[in-house]
């Protein structure tokens, strides 16, 4: 190898090395996200070794509150809102 080529390898490893260095938040960015999927990926049938989350269309709830005992609420929460009512006691 002469030093031309030389010169001309070390400069494209030094490059590369440029470039996967400006990638990796965008590389951990992408994992995350493909972890994150796969955590709420709950259409399919659980793979083994893959963890997944369960999915709510909708929770509700009873809300007390500490400062007034004579009033509860009911929380409903859905993918677009988050309603609260006031409940008769």
């Amino acid at each position: 190898m002469t030093h031309h080529e030389k010169r001309r390898y070390d400069m494209q490893q030094k490059r590369q090395a440029r470039i996967e260095v400006d990638l990796e938040p965008e590389r951990k960015l992408r994992e995350g996200m493909d972890a994150y999927k796969a955590a709420l990926d709950t259409c399919k049938e659980p793979q083994e070794g893959v963890k997944t989350a369960v999915m709510f269309e909708r929770l509700r709830g009873i809300v007390l509150s500490e400062e007034d005992d004579t009033q509860d609420y009911e929380l409903v929460v859905t993918a677009e809102q988050v309603s609260l009512r006031g409940l008769r006691n």
